[in-house]
């Protein structure tokens, strides 16, 4: 296992696996390896409100009302409007299950938002903001690259990835008393994107009540953001 430090920034993480030599076709195949982490640079907060109500149409009011609350308190905290969209809703009837049979509980609102902000310093005062203008749950926190960051990374782990397909040719050819005379193919064999999550944990203990409790963002250190690509290379021999 070989480390690779670029510019402090990323480290790509090179695996060695099985290659094949092909003395008949006078080919060597191996697979390249990289795995690259950097900082993210966009924080998204998943966090909602749902409500249980006899009434559907009462149900529907009331999120609606507390979702608006909470989309107020999110902008005056300086985040755009166009970055808070709607994660998912859903209006349902909800059953309880007794000795005596199915029962009707009443009509489930949920609405979950989905906040995108690049200032880090902001995620903790967000939270606290939605939560008291009536969120009554905090999923999660994803930390992620912008597209254009994510595209740049996955373009230098490819370029590491066939880097590290050259080494090993290389060293596979020296060691029989052979050279490498060019390439026949290569082939993006798998790419995967991994942004990191942080799970808040926070749920009113009551459906439209306050209590629970939040894990402060603020006193969690941000996690990288990893990136993996592979190549497959068959190479001319001589």
């Amino acid at each position: 296992m070989i480390a690779i430090i670029i510019a402090g920034i990323a480290i790509a993480l090179i695996i060695f696996e099985p290659w094949h030599w092909n003395v008949q076709g006078k080919t060597i195949d191996v697979n390249g390896n990289a795995e690259l982490e950097k900082q993210a640079d966009i924080a998204t907060v998943y966090l909602g409100y749902q409500n249980l109500n006899n009434n559907a149409q009462e149900a529907e009011k009331e999120n609606a009302n507390t979702i608006a609350k909470i989309k107020s308190a999110i902008m005056a905290k300086g985040v755009s409007e166009n970055k808070i969209e709607t994660d998912s809703y859903y209006l349902n009837q909800e059953y309880e299950w007794t000795q005596n049979g199915q029962v009707f509980k009443g009509y489930r609102a949920y609405h979950r938002l989905k906040i995108n902000l690049e200032n880090f310093d902001n995620v903790g005062s967000v939270i606290t903001a939605a939560v008291s203008s009536g969120a009554n749950f905090v999923d999660s926190i994803q930390y992620s690259l912008s597209d254009e960051e994510l595209n740049a990374l996955k373009a230098q782990a490819l370029q590491e990835a066939s880097k590290n397909a050259r080494e090993k040719a290389d060293s596979i050819a020296q060691g029989l008393g052979l050279k490498i005379k060019g390439i026949k193919s290569v082939q993006d064999t798998s790419y995967d994107y991994r942004p990191w999550l942080y799970d808040v944990a926070y749920k009113a203990e009551s459906i439209g009540g306050s209590g629970g409790t939040i894990k402060t963002p603020a006193s969690v250190e941000i996690g990288k953001v990893k990136v993996t690509a592979s190549v497959h290379v068959i190479f001319d021999i001589a």
